[in-house]
């Protein structure tokens, strides 16, 4: 949950909920996929020497010289301790899901290689949760700030005949956000030895998935408060304003393609160099959102809204960026130590109108992309050690992935420590196990900006456990 869980635009009555979160959303990187890769921070780019190069730099696949399967499967928890008005609530979500699954065909050639492959790999995980519950002592309420841009406060009673609302604020406000869902992409690559020890690879990658956010928020006016003040001049059970519910149901379904494209050169058996380019990616989102809002009165009286009448379902685009990775890995005797680098400019992300926008609307938000969001430089370091008497393959990584707002403090950036091992029997099967454990900061507003925030100290922890065999 970043900077806001709602702004709204509005068309008549119904309610749109694009912001510059979603684009935040799908532009970031995921967490990485295969074991090996994770346990070594995904600092892969230069190595990429089995499946998951299809994943990281097409280019290494080149470097495998027999057929290869591999698939793993993966485990993530997340909690989130959140602080609401100095009180705090715990909150835990977690996901399991296919991690990867694919195949390597070398074609036979005369000279230098040429390899072709398919996978199966998860992207993105949108798991999350936030819970709150605290007493808003501030002249503001949710009730007030949807009476600025939305009829629903009047239709259910909470204003007089002009829209105005004695309702100011000192009501307890408690509710929750569960996030869902993931993507996952097809990947279809193939590489070649362009010269002695120098490779090139492509990788054309097919993509789905869904993500859903369920927001609930409850104003309780738990003091009495407003107990007598006729909220709805002219209706008497007005006078006993209990509670007020709100929430908001948002469901995508995704699809979109990317391209990316590397090389990777050998020095001998001491270091590799890897680079990749990844081109915008275009996301075509189906979005459902839907709005249900409730007063309760003390006399029993229950008044509902339609949800029909602010709910929506348009279509459109979401462009992300270039993405520019460059990494060196160097053998020393056994040990491999991996570092690279990804450069990212959020700024060139961007919403295209499908159905149901609107050009304005696109238009607002690419301009609040442009005015929040910046570029970051993504840093991964990673290191394996084998053992070449058991076969026997220990790692451990660490990884930053930087906040792309603007001006963002350090402790906004996700950070992880990797750790993990692998073991290869009679040098075809191999068994691995990884696990990454993250940590960052991150605040939302349930309305307006700073009147109902969230604080949110958030810790991530993913098992995937993998299998590759070789023949």
């Amino acid at each position: 949950m970043r900077r806001f869980l709602g702004i709204f635009l509005i068309v008549s009555t119904t309610i749109f909920a694009q912001t510059v979160n979603d684009a935040v959303r799908l532009a970031s990187p995921g967490y990485g996929s295969s074991p090996r890769a994770i346990g070594m921070g995904n600092a892969f780019v230069s190595m990429s020497d089995d499946g998951a190069g299809m994943f990281y730099n097409p280019a290494g696949i080149a470097l495998v010289r027999r057929f290869e399967l591999d698939a793993g499967f993966k485990y993530g928890f997340y909690n989130n301790r959140t602080t609401f008005f100095g009180k705090q609530v715990q909150s835990n979500s977690s996901v399991a899901d296919i991690d990867n699954f694919g195949v390597l065909i070398p074609i036979p050639t005369l000279r230098g290689s040429f390899v072709v492959g398919a996978s199966y790999n998860g992207n993105q995980d949108f798991a999350g949760k936030t819970e709150f519950n605290a007493f808003n002592s501030g002249g503001n309420s949710n009730i007030q700030d949807l009476n600025t841009f939305s009829d629903i406060p009047f239709e259910l009673y909470l204003t007089d005949d002009n829209y105005n609302t004695k309702i100011n604020g000192r009501l307890n406000q408690s509710g929750s956000r569960l996030q869902t869902g993931t993507t996952g992409v097809w990947n279809f690559s193939a590489a070649f030895e362009a010269y002695r020890n120098f490779f090139l690879g492509a990788t054309i990658g097919i993509g789905s998935g869904e993500y859903q956010s369920d927001f609930r928020l409850r104003e309780d006016d738990l003091q009495g408060i407003y107990e007598g003040q006729e909220l709805a001049p002219g209706h008497s059970f007005t006078k006993s304003f209990r509670h007020f519910d709100y929430s908001t149901l948002l469901d995508w379904s995704l699809k979109y393609y990317d391209i990316k494209v590397g090389l990777l050169y050998q020095i001998r058996d001491l270091a590799r160099l890897g680079l990749t380019i990844q081109f915008p990616s275009n996301y075509t989102v189906k979005e459902d959102y839907e709005v249900n809002a409730a007063s309760y009165w003390g006399n029993g009286k229950v008044v509902d809204i339609d949800p029909k009448d602010f709910s929506s379902s348009v279509e459109y685009s979401i462009i992300t960026p270039f993405k520019f990775t460059g990494g060196l890995s160097l053998n020393l005797y056994g040990l491999i130590v991996s570092g690279q680098a990804t450069l990212i400019d959020y700024t060139n992300t961007s919403f295209k109108d499908i159905s149901g926008l609107g050009g304005t609307t696109v238009a607002n938000l690419n301009r609040d992309i442009s005015s929040m969001l910046g570029s970051v430089l993504n840093y991964n370091f990673g290191a394996e050690y084998t053992f070449p008497m058991i076969d026997m393959r220990v790692r451990a990584g660490y990884f930053v992935q930087k906040s792309p707002y603007k001006d963002d403090p350090s402790e906004y950036d996700k950070k992880f420590v990797t750790f993990g091992a692998g073991y290869l029997i009679d040098g075809e099967l191999s068994i691995d196990a990884a696990y990454v454990m993250g940590w960052w900061n991150d605040f939302g507003d349930n309305y307006g900006t700073n009147l109902s925030r969230t604080y949110q100290d958030l810790k991530y922890s993913n098992f995937i456990l993998g299998m590759s065999f070789r023949f």
